[in-house]
């Protein structure tokens, strides 16, 4: 694999090198353009002179590409970042002025909130009307759930930065925002804002209609529901309807790349265009079969939203039908390595998008581990070469994306070679089928007889999830990884396939005897994390605290029902610290007790807050600054002002260890 056998393997990491290193380093726009003129101006020059190979020049002449693409990593992303914009929102807006915004989407909400992107248009300060340019995140008072896509609305409301809870185990939100190049938010109440008008409609927005079409006819077909949510999921790529508990479930099973529209889906629906246009192949030739699959594939693509994983499949599907119609070779990692070169270029934060990284990760895997792996077993029974060869391919998928996997979710789902043999079959039947009802949903009877099978393949399906969902062990939990034991297993995985490859055994049992040390050190701290007595105070609009005693925790909190967003943080809590989860209400309650063989709880409802006492461990959760307590541990409410003699949660949760008998 050298430079040019597969150039764009090899360029393709000083341009993510570029990309990390602007986001991580305060580096200045200017002097990046001027090292890139510098080693352009060099590239060229030096490709006029003939020296030896032996030369330093010659040497310098090689080096020169990849530092090319490492100045272009990091002007492609200090170009989208908002603070390199004169006109940016962050760089404009002061508190108090009127701002003038699109709405670009809408989340689903069950509250009187409505989650929406919105594209900011302008600002008013004062007399002024101020063009600017950025996203900010709002949360829109809209009862009646009449706001639009496309609405454009003027609202005065404060701007803040969206921050993390830095909660246990919870979701980076900061940084997934960041990287879709927004960085404020907002709350407005229904006396703060103004529909003004729509906005004119673009290109894309003619595959949101369409979008919207094909979901109302599943609507019509489908009742209200998980099947509903997950048809939508699988086919459209709209997962707004989906249950959390049902995201749980995929995700536990190791199917959640089947809920959520990605190369797969794209795989599939090849696969379906094969089949069909195999039937006309009397009336059109291969180029022309090509041709029309290549124009389905990316209307499918614009149709599901264009995320990073469907984008790469249907790049990777161009450039092998490419390499067919015009008779050139098709070397794999390269084209794989070019598709994210290009994605990359049109936007440098898919670099951060873990759609992005495990799609990619996916298929280096699949071409790296696929062929040797499908080789160790043959049988003439077709059915039976088809399953272990579709295994195969979720092995191979699953080696290189377990390093990723269990860095960002803590979890890795033990049986999910089953749970990809079921739906196997059942993934495809549900996208041929949806396709089939778009189509002739325009025939009612013909219609009900499609959507009848469709719900049956729903129903196997989600039978399946719950079923391996149920055995014991499905999950394992409490995985903390640091970036340096990602960075390893990563490494050990690639010198592994290079020295099976080169059948060097000696490095080979080298790799595993690391291999084994990882495990063991992997396997002790999730055993730590799983074994702790602490508690844990959560920075939440609810009093909540959650209890460890070793693989038990019991999750309290003030209020009058398991709210999404206790659920939210102590599930998110059990993923780092494994255990058994228990939930007790305080609010209708003065006092609540908890024995734990030798050991009591007991939690004291006051005035102004909550009284703890494990044993010998006192503590006090204060909800209002007035109370007389000093001689307990305090915690203060995220929103109490900060004291100096007790431990606030605005920045983030407390953990205390406890000792227990």
């Amino acid at each position: 694999m050298t430079p040019k056998q597969m150039p764009f393997l090899w360029l393709f990491f000083p341009l993510a090198i570029g990309i990390y290193l602007a986001d991580s380093l305060e580096m200045s726009i200017q002097l990046s353009w001027m090292l890139f003129v510098v080693f352009f101006s060099l590239f060229i020059g030096l490709q006029f002179l003939y020296v030896p190979k032996q030369n330093l020049i010659y040497q310098i002449r090689q080096i020169l590409p990849f530092l090319l693409f490492l100045q272009m990593g990091q002007l492609l992303y200090l170009n989208v970042i908002p603070e390199n914009h004169e006109r940016a929102i962050e760089n404009v807006y002061l508190p108090g002025d009127k701002i003038i915004g699109a709405i670009n989407s809408i989340g689903k909400t069950s509250g009187a909130f409505q989650k929406c992107e919105m594209e900011v248009k302008s600002v008013i300060q004062y007399k002024d009307t101020l063009k600017v340019k950025g996203r900010i995140l709002v949360f829109i008072e809209d009862t009646a759930k009449s706001l639009k896509r496309k609405d454009i609305c003027v609202f005065q409301s404060d701007l803040g930065l969206i921050q993390n809870k830095n909660n246990p185990g919870e979701f980076d939100s900061r940084k997934f925002w960041k990287h879709k190049s927004i960085n404020r938010m907002a709350f407005i109440s229904s006396e703060q804002y103004q529909v003004i008008g729509l906005e004119h409609r673009k290109i894309q927005d003619l595959f949101i209609s369409w979008r919207e079409v094909f979901s109302n006819i599943i609507d019509q077909y489908l009742k209200p529901g998980n099947e509903n949510a997950v048809a939508k999921g699988l086919i459209l790529g709209d997962r707004s309807s989906i249950d959390s508990e049902i995201s749980r479930k995929f995700g536990n099973t190791g199917a959640m790349h089947v809920l959520a529209v990605s190369g797969l889906h794209v795989a599939i629906l090849v696969q379906i265009l094969t089949f069909v246009l195999a039937i006309f192949k009397k009336w059109i030739s291969k180029k022309q079969a090509l041709s029309y699959a290549l124009i389905i594939v990316w209307i499918y693509a614009a149709l599901t939203g264009f995320s990073p994983s469907v984008a790469r499949s249907a790049l990777m599907f161009t450039l092998l039908a490419g390499s067919t119609l015009f008779e050139k070779n098709y070397v794999p990692l390269n084209s794989l390595a070019f598709s994210a070169i290009l994605l990359l270029f049109w936007n440098p934060h898919y670099l951060y998008d873990i759609g992005f990284q495990l799609s990619y990760l996916a298929m280096t895997g699949i071409f790296l581990f696929y062929q040797p792996m499908s080789k160790l077993f043959y049988t003439k029974w077709k059915w039976v070469q088809n399953a272990w060869e579709g295994t195969m391919v979720g092995i191979s998928a699953q080696v290189m994306t377990m390093p990723l996997t269990l860095y960002y979710f803590h979890q890795f789902p033990n049986y999910f070679v089953l749970t990809n043999l079921g739906l196997m079959i059942f993934s495809f039947l549900v996208l041929a089928l949806g396709i089939a009802l778009f189509i002739i949903s325009w025939m009612p009877l013909v219609a009900k007889l499609t959507v009848f099978l469709l719900s049956f393949s729903l129903t196997a399906m989600l039978w399946i999830i719950d079923f391996v969902d149920a055995i014991p062990g499905s999950v394992s939990m409490g995985f903390v990884l640091y970036p340096w034991q990602v960075a390893t297993l990563f490494a050990l995985i690639l010198v592994a396939f290079v020295a099976l490859k080169l059948k060097r055994m000696n490095v080979l049992n080298t790799v595993i005897s690391l291999a084994t040390v990882w495990v063991a050190f992997t396997v002790y701290n999730r055993f730590d994390q799983m074994n702790k007595t602490q508690i844990c105070f959560i920075n939440d609009t609810n009093p909540t605290f959650i209890i460890q005693n070793k693989q038990q925790s019991f999750c309290f909190y003030a209020n009058d029902k398991t709210d999404k967003k206790v659920k939210y943080a102590s599930q998110a809590f059990q993923k780092v610290h494994a255990g058994k989860l228990h939930y007790f209400e305080l609010s209708n309650q003065a006092k609540t007790s908890l024995r734990l063989k030798d050991n009591l709880i007991t939690v004291s409802k006051k005035r102004s807050g909550y009284e703890i006492q494990i044993n010998e461990n006192e503590f006090f959760y204060a909800t209002k600054n007035e109370h007389d307590t000093t001689d307990k541990t305090m915690i203060y409410a995220p929103w109490l002002e900060k004291s100096a003699t007790a431990y606030s949660l605005a920045d983030g949760s407390v953990q205390f260890d406890l000792k227990f008998k």
